[in-house]
């Protein structure tokens, strides 16, 4: 069984991802597998091997579509902290591209990772309240 989420994609990843199709149950953990197609010509297949609901999910590509890069795994990691709540984004590469076009990649995932930020925003109240704090 195949689960295509639109909602979930339109909410938090933003404009770029353009299709999320999970293999298998719609449920998320340890093993899931989605392809994710980004501005509908690239689709890059994601195997979660970390999923600790609200703190840490971690994936490995394990096929990309368009010959960007030979593999890369990203890790998101929320921790709680006096202010409200930090969200540390972890992405390694490793490019197929000549080295002129890295900052036009790095500007790219700058890019994704504030479309991210606002989605998370959106989709879990973040930022918290303080610690300790009730108002």
């Amino acid at each position: 069984m195949a689960h295509t989420d639109r909602r979930h994609r339109s909410a938090v990843v933003g404009p770029a991802v353009t299709k999320v199709h999970r293999h298998g149950s719609p449920g998320r953990g340890v093993g899931t597998i989605r392809d994710v197609t980004i501005l509908g010509n690239m689709t890059v297949r994601e195997h979660f091997y970390r999923w600790d609901e609200l703190q840490r999910i971690t994936f490995t590509a394990t096929a990309i579509t368009q010959p960007l890069c030979r593999r890369f795994a990203e890790d998101y990691r929320v921790e709680d902290t006096l202010d409200g709540s930090r969200l540390t984004w972890t992405a390694a590469m490793e490019p197929r591209l000549p080295p002129a076009t890295h900052e036009l990649v790095s500007a790219a995932l700058r890019t994704s990772i504030a479309h991210l930020t606002k989605g998370l925003i959106r989709q879990t109240g973040f930022p918290r309240p303080p610690v300790g704090r009730t108002d």
